[in-house]
């Protein structure tokens, strides 16, 4: 392979697919690698949803040349454009396409570049160290593998000094994305409400069904709709022997949630561990000589990734930030080096990879913002912990974060010392009162404050705040007195680092409170000029910009109530002269989810009229089936929130 620059992108390109808003891949995301003979470095990483404004973006380009003007704007930031890279791979019409039967040609490329994103972070222990890994998500997307379907869904694998066996696991991930689709709740907040109500549902339950392919989902989904129907039969309002600890701070209807969700998550977890308990027998493994590796959407899951390392004592964790879709670029590169390079020389640098603002001091001197600036200084940290401790700040640094958590790039800070500090970040995010706030801590002073025994730099582990700490910290407690903890170290991000130990000083907590800098709705801001229109709309006094301490004010008098507008936008709106779609959208949705009917030509009469009447007649026969559906979870409720029509749900 030629030294130079290297582009892996997880996207899309279809006219038909944009002017339809069907969502074909989401969470979309492109990577820029650098090769030097063998040594590979991630230079930069983009997630579409913070450069569109559409969370889960799930657009497809309308033409090549709109992908293309797309990702020239985005390199023109490193003076690169798309004539100077040596490759781009991982999205048809774009360059070369990834050999997608290796290692296996009966698993799903798709899992399988999950598998490495997390197995090859680090070359130096795939080569020399063990690593046990497990790809578990919801479904593989199509785009590269038309097959997928018909293949195992989900993988793991034994990497032993470089050698590396695969094989493949069932996933719990189906169950979590039939609870999404039926709750019409985010999993994130099944999971909080799982663990902030006390009631608990003590009714028999039947081992959930092992999900490893697609004709495994009629199976679940007929277990999980028993479940529901039993939950939801029982009368709260009486004694009953299946009911536990019914939690009176919450209604008929969140408890039922929360019964439905700790029992999702029991199964969850239980699952996994019998499939790693099989791993670890088949190939004789010693677990505290061992990483999990565990990636995949279904990673985000922290409580589960903690009973896991738990339960088998292994000697570490190794997975990227972006563990779900968004970080699809990443796996999509590593397994083209991997197949096409031989061994080379990796490691991840952090999470701050996304893009910069380098306009930030223009932006606060423009007409929209400069008047609500009060003043502008140095950031001293001993100031900064003053205005913590009166209010919350909003913090932007550097390249914004990998991966859908706010790691401390874009963040909304406060003082873990009051309930009253959770209370006003959920009000200022719109989210339920329950919902739990994540520390930040001193990674030095973890284990004074947290019953953990590994770091957490990504925020994928849940640990139990110490008992005698928990007074001092009740903002990031959860209910149930755990809390979502990330690890931080000085040379993560110095700035805040200096921070959190001035905050310890001066009050004897290396913790602070964070959230991530976005409306409800809206994906994390990516610019200054998104985080100070956050903060001028949310009423906050204070942000710091790239070490600027910026005072702001006359906040009632900025124009603006809504989230701006975000530019990349417009290289996925289709243009005004392209000729009317030729499937309405409910069409659109079986054509671009059924491979097989891509074979038809849709820009000839005969062939477009031949394919739309297979289309009805397979929406006829299978638009009920638990399979059927499941494909589409994903890809229809992203698009809801954009004044599409929720009509194909039922598909």
């Amino acid at each position: 392979m030629n030294n130079g620059f290297y582009l892996s992108i997880y996207s899309h390109i279809d006219l038909l697919a944009a002017q339809t808003n069907v969502g074909v891949r989401h969470d979309q995301n492109m990577a820029l690698w650098k090769l030097k003979d063998s040594k590979l470095e991630l230079i930069r990483f983009w997630e579409f949803e913070r450069l569109t404004g559409m969370k889960h973006h799930s657009m497809s380009f309308p033409s090549v040349e709109h992908a293309i003007d797309f990702i020239n704007e985005q390199l023109s930031e490193l003076n690169l454009n798309s004539s100077d890279l040596q490759a781009i791979i991982g999205t048809p019409g774009l360059g070369e396409t990834p050999n997608t039967q290796q290692p296996d040609p009966e698993l799903a490329y798709h899992n399988i570049c999950h598998l490495y994103s997390g197995a090859l972070l680090n070359s130096k222990l795939f080569n020399n160290g063990s690593i046990l890994a497990l790809a578990l998500d919801g479904g593989p997307d199509t785009v590269l593998d038309s097959e997928c379907r018909a293949k195992q869904y989900y993988t793991g694998a034994w990497i032993s000094e470089g050698k590396m066996d695969t094989f493949t696991v069932p996933s719990p991930a189906v169950l979590w994305a039939f609870m999404r689709q039926h709750l019409s709740m985010a999993e994130g907040s099944l999971m909080a409400l799982g663990s902030a109500a006390t009631t608990k549902y003590q009714g028999p339950v039947p081992p959930s069904p092992k999900l490893k392919t697609v004709s495994d989902v009629p199976q679940v989904s007929m277990w999980f709709g028993d479940l529901v129907e039993e939950i939801w039969a029982l009368d709260l309002s009486k004694d009953n022997s299946h009911i536990k600890y019914l939690d009176s701070r919450f209604s008929d209807e969140e408890n039922r949630i929360s019964m439905l969700a700790k029992v999702i998550q029991q199964e969850s977890i239980t699952i996994v561990a019998e499939t790693i308990q099989e791993i670890i027998r088949q190939f004789n493994i010693q677990p505290e000589q061992t990483w999990l590796s565990i990636t995949g959407g279904y990673a985000l899951n922290c409580p589960s990734n903690s009973a896991l390392m738990k339960k088998f004592g292994f000697c570490g964790f190794i997975a990227p930030p972006c563990v779900n879709d968004s970080g699809m670029s990443l796996g999509i590169g590593l397994h083209y080096f991997r197949h096409q390079l031989g061994p080379f020389h990796f490691r991840l640098a952090g999470s701050a990879l996304g893009p910069e603002d380098t306009h930030f001091q223009a932006t606060m001197e423009s007409e929209e913002f400069s008047l609500h600036i009060k003043n502008v200084s140095l950031a001293s940290p001993a100031i900064l912990t003053n205005d913590l401790i009166q209010g919350p700040i909003a913090w932007f640094e550097g390249g914004s974060e990998i991966g859908p958590r706010a790691l401390g790039q874009r963040s909304l800070l406060s003082d873990p010392r009051t309930i009253d500090s959770r209370n006003t970040l959920n009000q200022i995010k719109k989210r339920e009162w329950w919902r739990p706030v994540a520390p930040i801590i001193l990674a030095e002073q973890s284990r004074e404050w947290f019953d953990l025994d590994y770091p957490s730099p990504y925020m994928l582990h849940t640990f139990n705040v110490k008992k005698e700490k928990r007074p001092y910290v009740p903002g990031i407690c959860h209910l149930d007195a755990s809390a979502r903890v990330q690890t931080l170290e000085k040379q993560d991000n110095p700035r805040l680092y200096e921070l959190i130990t001035e905050f310890a000083q001066q009050t004897g907590v290396p913790i602070i409170c964070n959230t991530s800098l976005n409306d409800k709705g809206e994906p994390v801001v990516q610019t200054a000029a998104e985080a100070l229109n956050f903060a001028l709309r949310k009423n906050i006094r204070v942000i710091c910009i790239n070490g600027l301490r910026v005072e702001l004010t006359r906040h009632s008098e900025y124009q603006h109530r809504e989230p701006m507008p975000r530019p990349a936008y417009k290289w996925f709106v289709p243009p005004a002269n392209a000729e009317a779609p030729a499937l309405s959208r409910r069409e659109s949705m079986v054509y671009f989810h059924n491979p097989r009917l891509h074979r038809f030509n849709r820009n000839s009469p005969e062939s477009l009229a031949k394919l739309k009447q297979l289309i009805a007649r397979i929406d006829q026969r299978f638009g009920e089936r638990a399979d059927f559906r499941f494909i589409d979870i994903w890809h229809v409720q992203e698009h809801a929130q954009i004044g599409i029509s929720r009509e194909i749900t039922d598909v």
